[in-house]
């Protein structure tokens, strides 16, 4: 790169003196002058920001916002503070980054050419390079929440709102007596709420959830029949058709209710019960599937755990232990941990990653604090406790995770909306914002672009809030090629599109404080030459089934279990898991262990083959020189079976073999029994050997 630099360096001063020149353009809009630039600001909605041909941009730049887009053309690297701010800058050059560069936030990288990809270079410092998020919109310390929209809902207070997954519309739940206009929909436009359209259900309604991902919305009221149901939004028609719903028995009043994160289950509180529904996402039909007896679950406080996929929830509750624990099996409710607290859980929220549970209470003296789900168990994180009085009677968590807001009753000398970032290393809470009503504000959810805070109140209104500061958005790259010259600290998600590459050139890139580290649809990115670390629960994980993730020499290095639940692994050259923990295999996708290249599980680590479906060889090696190496490490199965092929395993030292299996053609197979060009070579080295303690080794090599 420096040899490059130099040479363009001596062609700038060989313009001058032949009289050509080249602009820098701001937005582009000529070609006259030469410039080296301060910090640049490119506004948002110009279609022709660029940094172009001879324009050094020593004191870095800031985008204006998530939609501002720019385009680099320059020779220079640049240097100085960095704003992305959640916009996009295209790359039509290989972009440097000098050693002076500090990233205050970050946004998308797009390299995509005709020809193939371009490069980021990242710099070269000493100590590591914190790539941060900012905090979700939320910038700087107890920032006045800047109130955007209100929309009066009469008389009636408002119990619940949510988001459409588009940020377009606002479903809200209104305690009104009798059964009219009970169900609200609204519009925004980043500056007015709109009323569209409403609903009549039986009763008030308590609670209402927008689909993950569709235009239904499932509300729960204060009635018996039905105490739930699914309506359908039409956005052209502006409709609202019920096309679902569940009766329950007499009492049995709605009172919290969330979406699977697939969306095709329901987990519903009422004041006798917690529920399972199904949900076809065609039809939008609701049907019962399990539930449990219990105490009243709390209005708003149930939540599904992203990082459970569809297994784990948690309730809240007046009566001792006021916080419990669920999963879901398939088939039925099964109580895990509990959590005796002392005081009502009146609201909670799951984090979208790393298993962290907000919670709010009423009644006591420390009324906001997190857990963390690991396992079945939920652990009181005690670091992030805040000393609060006010009933806490909503919570919600910004889409990256690393914001988390409450709104609380009123009560002298406080505020009802807060905002608070969160530290995944200290577990610490630090105000970032905050806003005043004069009434009790009942719930509170984030856009799932992050870019706005949905509240409902007693006061009857629904308002939208914006922030003083700027929203920054996931650090994206897109069909972009990205080089590391220095460890690397991610507090930002990190999200892949396109076909990517990340080259650590040797170094760490430490994601333990990153909320999510994603693969997009159809995406495939190449992790070489690093130490990954910091992985746990479902922390690396896809959008869909189609994504790849290419790892190739690198060590993998786990702080916990960790779920692969969807998408496909390509081991190439050598990789090293590491961690004393267990890697669950449980996606339905196969993996490849190419040709030359080793899988190797260190001591201490599970390799843990928990499929979905029925498919016994997931695990696929393509030759003999595809290896899989265990230093005593503990291979398990379930009953489903695993089954290996073509490659070479090696045993190093004693290696147990765990399976489920009740029968010889559920256990762990070697070979297929019908091709010998499918036979395992299994190689023991000297005081090794597997040690089967439960299940069946079937060798069964022609």
């Amino acid at each position: 790169m420096f040899k490059i630099i130099n040479f363009y360096k001596i062609f700038f001063f060989s313009c001058i003196l032949t009289g050509y020149l080249s602009a820098l353009i701001i937005p582009a809009a000529g070609n006259t002058a030469v410039s080296v630039q301060p910090q640049a600001t490119f506004p948002t909605g110009d279609s022709t920001n660029e940094m172009r041909g001879f324009g050094a941009f020593t004191g870095g730049f800031i985008l204006a916002d998530n939609l501002t887009t720019c385009s680099y053309t320059s020779f220079f690297p640049i240097s100085g503070s960095v704003e992305m701010r959640g916009g996009t800058l295209y790359i039509v050059r290989d972009l440097e980054f000098a050693t002076t560069t500090t990233f205050v936030s970050v946004g998308t990288f797009f390299g995509a050419t005709n020809n193939g990809q371009f490069s980021v270079f990242f710099p070269a410092q000493e100590g590591a390079l914190s790539l941060p998020s900012g905090t979700s919109g939320i910038n700087g310390s107890n920032n006045i929440l800047n109130l955007i929209a209100t929309l009066s809902q009469g008389s009636n207070p408002v119990n619940s709102v949510d988001w459409s997954s588009s940020n377009q519309f606002i479903a809200a739940g209104i305690n009104q007596s009798g059964t009219a206009n009970n169900l609200a929909v609204m519009s925004f436009n980043g500056s007015t709420l709109t009323a569209k359209v409403t609903a009549s259900v039986p009763a008030q309604c308590t609670a209402v959830r927008w689909h993950p991902t569709l235009s239904y919305i499932l509300e729960v009221n204060n009635t018996d029949t039905p105490v739930r149901a699914a309506y359908f939004y039409n956005t052209g028609a502006n409709t609202l058709t019920q096309t679902g719903f569940i009766n329950a028995a007499t009492g049995s009043f709605g009172t919290a209710v969330s979406w699977s994160p697939d969306g095709t289950l329901i987990a519903c509180g009422n004041i006798d019960l917690v529920a399972i529904n199904s949900f076809n996402t065609g039809t939008g039909a609701l049907a019962s599937v399990d539930f449990l007896t219990t105490n009243p679950v709390q209005q708003n406080a149930i939540d599904w755990d992203p990082a459970g996929g569809n297994g784990f929830f948690a309730a809240g509750f007046a009566v001792s232990p006021q916080l419990r624990l669920y999963f879901f099996n398939g088939t039925n409710i099964v109580a895990e941990g509990t959590n005796a607290i002392g005081n009502t859980v009146s609201a909670l929220a799951f984090a979208p990653s790393g298993g962290y549970l907000a919670i709010g209470l009423s009644g006591g003296t420390t009324n906001i604090r997190i857990f963390q789900r690991s396992g079945n168990t939920l652990t009181d994180l005690a670091a992030s406790h805040i000393a609060e009085t006010a009933n806490v009677l909503g919570a919600a968590w910004s889409p990256d995770g690393n914001s988390v807001t409450f709104s609380l009753a009123t009560a002298a000398n406080e505020t009802q909306l807060r905002a608070y970032s969160f530290n995944r290393t200290t577990n610490v809470l630090t105000q970032t914002g905050f806003a005043s009503s004069s009434s009790n504000v009942n719930a509170t959810r984030w856009s799932p672009n992050g870019l706005y805070i949905a509240t409902g109140d007693s006061g009857n209104n629904v308002k939208v809030y914006g922030t003083t500061g700027t929203t920054t958005g996931p650090l994206t790259f897109n069909s972009t090629k990205a080089v590391f010259n220095s460890d690397i600290i991610l507090t930002t998600s990190t999200l892949f599109k396109g076909v990517c590459v990340v080259d650590g050139n040797g170094h760490t890139f430490d994601i333990s404080q990153s909320p999510s580290f994603k693969i997009d649809s159809g995406a495939s990115v190449l992790l070489k030459n690093m130490v990954l670390k910091g992985i746990s629960n479902s922390l690396i994980n896809f959008t869909d089934s189609t994504g790849l993730l290419r790892l190739q020499d690198l060590t993998w290095i786990q702080n916990g279990n960790y779920s692969l639940t969807t998408g496909a692994l390509e081991i190439d050259h050598s990789v090293l898991f590491t961690g004393t923990s267990v890697f669950v295999y449980s996606t339905a996708q196969t993996s490849t262990i190419t040709s030359n290249a080793m899988l190797y599980f260190d001591a201490g680590m599970t390799f843990s083959y928990v499929p979905p479906t029925t498919s016994r060889n997931l695990l696929q090696m393509i030759d003999s020189s595809s290896e899989l190496y265990l230093l005593n490490a503990t291979l398990y199965s379930t009953t489903t079976g695993m089954q290996l092929t073509k490659g070479t395993l090696f045993i190093d030292g004693p290696c147990p073999v765990l399976s489920s299996a009740t029968v010889q053609n559920q256990g762990i197979m070697f070979g297929d029994g019908t091709s010998s060009a499918n036979n395992l070579t299994v190689k023991i080295l000297p005081e090794s050997g597997l040690n089967l303690n439960s299940g069946f080794l079937v060798y069964n090599n022609v």
